[in-house]
């Protein structure tokens, strides 16, 4: 699994790349997880259900809590094929303090963390700190010079691997004996789950440890 994060407010190009990084890596069998926020996080998702493939959401709030209400159908198909994931109780609301907790599940649930645009100060580069905390991975996804990547650059002079393209992260894990989640074939129009299943969905309650991720995607741990 490999959590891609960066900018609410990214540029076009990184936008563009790390859905298509998204999108490549999904039909190579890899999890992507994210943090089902604007920007990044959301191109990311939909790249990887567009491809066929499982993403994961670690939330900020309960999981039935109308997080970004705008992105409610996109939260269910990721259900319906992933999993929705959150450390706190159903109910509980989003505050500014919980994106920390977000944060340091999105790093742990995954083998490595892509950054494709932070500035210095940003939740982004929190991410990447718990990544290197945790002995994770990490990679970025090299930009423009100017405080809006002023973070994600300074990471690649401090010796993150640069990625171009999703060969470069596939490339680092090529020969390690990790299970690959086998893509589905990628649908014309996703389609949205029946109002019954996304309530069922929705009523569920799931602890944010690795087994139950696991578990929830029916799936061996790595």
């Amino acid at each position: 699994s490999i959590a891609i994060v960066g900018s609410r407010t990214a540029s076009h190009a990184a936008l563009h790349t790390a859905g298509e990084i998204s999108g490549a890596l999904a039909r190579n069998g890899v999890v992507v997880v994210s943090g089902g926020a604007h920007g990044v996080d959301h191109a990311v998702h939909e790249a990887a259900l567009s491809a066929g493939g499982v993403t994961v959401s670690v939330l900020p709030c309960g999981i039935d809590y109308p997080y970004l209400p705008e992105y409610a159908e996109l939260r269910e198909m990721i259900a319906a094929s992933g999993a929705l994931v959150s450390e706190y109780p159903p109910g509980t609301g989003v505050q500014k303090w919980n994106f920390r907790t977000r944060n340091r599940l999105l790093s742990g649930l995954s083998s490595g963390v892509l950054i494709a645009e932070a500035a210095k100060r940003s939740g982004t580069m929190i991410t990447a700190r718990y990544a290197l905390e945790q002995n994770r991975d990490v990679f970025v996804i090299p930009a423009n010079v100017g405080p809006e990547s002023e973070g994600s650059n300074g990471l690649l002079r401090s010796g993150a691997k640069a990625v171009l393209a999703a060969e470069d992260v596939l490339d680092e894990y090529a020969g390690r004996d990790y299970e690959r989640v086998l893509p589905q074939e990628a649908p014309a129009q996703m389609a949205r789950p029946a109002a019954q299943d996304a309530k069922a969905l929705f009523s569920k309650e799931f602890s944010a440890d690795a087994e139950t991720v696991y578990r929830v995607l029916g799936k061996t741990p790595l």
